[in-house]
């Protein structure tokens, strides 16, 4: 009898035992939950409010029709379109350091080649960029909405309408919307060609001074150079071995008294005589 009553003192503080201990891990589960806490909101106290993440300086570059102020603003508003550096905050220097490079042809198309650096101990931003050259201008059938291209076929800013053989005009009367940082055509292939063929032209002393697209949806288009006939094309291809057909065209027809020439078919030419 004595032994059992012994027996069950024993179970008795062996329970409250583990009792205790179960209780103690709660609390310092609860206390290392609220420690925690409390670090994060110190370290992030710390990140949006210490002097020491203070942006010092930002260089940024005035361009021609450009200024500092748009550069600045448009790189902001991209980048604060990503929450976390939204919640930074352009003056902290962790908002630029943390970046992903924003895209100039969403807000300042007339600029290429962005470059943002940044010196996270001397807490400075640097940012250059390069302009677009023009390349050709495109305007519409009207001759009223004119834009400036560059090499690529970028549609980068709005444009005088041009004449003369200085600047390589396109005529567009196909009622099609010319959208700022967007390309001229949705295939770059075509571009390619296009370019490509105007090149092999000039290189081979037929000098084209503007262009007309023909019905976009046979994807058409005609070159017009000085002191030649017109020279017919498709956007699909460039014609085969086009150097060598035109250094023999040359010499079979006079192109003073042609017409049009006609590459608009694969392998095969068509020409129309005065």
């Amino acid at each position: 009898m004595i032994k059992n009553m012994f027996d069950s003192g024993s179970y008795k503080t062996g329970a409250g035992f583990k009792k205790n201990k179960r209780r103690l891990r709660f609390w310092m589960i609860v206390g290392g939950f609220f420690l925690l806490l409390a670090l994060s909101i110190g370290i992030f106290y710390f990140i949006l409010n210490s002097a020491w993440l203070k942006v010092k300086s930002i260089d940024a570059p005035d361009l021609p029709g450009v200024s500092r102020e748009s550069i600045l603003d448009s790189i902001k508003i991209q980048m604060m379109a990503n929450r976390f550096q939204a919640w930074l905050g352009p003056e902290n220097i962790l908002f630029w350091e943390l970046r992903k490079d924003p895209n100039f042809t969403q807000g300042l198309p007339a600029l290429k080649n962005l470059r943002v650096k940044t010196d996270f101990w001397d807490r400075s931003v640097s940012i250059s960029a390069d302009e677009r050259q023009l390349w050709s201008v495109v305007c519409d059938g009207m001759d009223s909405n004119c834009f400036g291209l560059d090499e690529n076929g970028l549609v980068f800013s709005r444009a005088p309408s041009v004449f003369g053989s200085l600047i390589l005009k396109i005529n567009d009367p196909n009622n099609r919307a010319f959208i700022l940082g967007q390309k001229l055509f949705s295939q770059s292939e075509w571009f390619s060609n296009f370019k490509q063929t105007i090149e092999i032209l000039n290189r081979n002393g037929f000098r084209v001074i503007s262009i007309k697209m023909g019905n976009f949806s046979l994807r058409e288009w005609t070159a017009r150079v000085i002191q030649g006939p017109e020279f017919y094309f498709s956007l699909n291809f460039i014609p085969e071995n086009f150097d060598s057909v035109l250094k023999n065209l040359g010499g079979k027809l006079d192109f003073r008294k042609t017409a049009y020439v006609d590459f608009r078919v694969p392998n095969r030419i068509y020409y129309k005589p005065i």
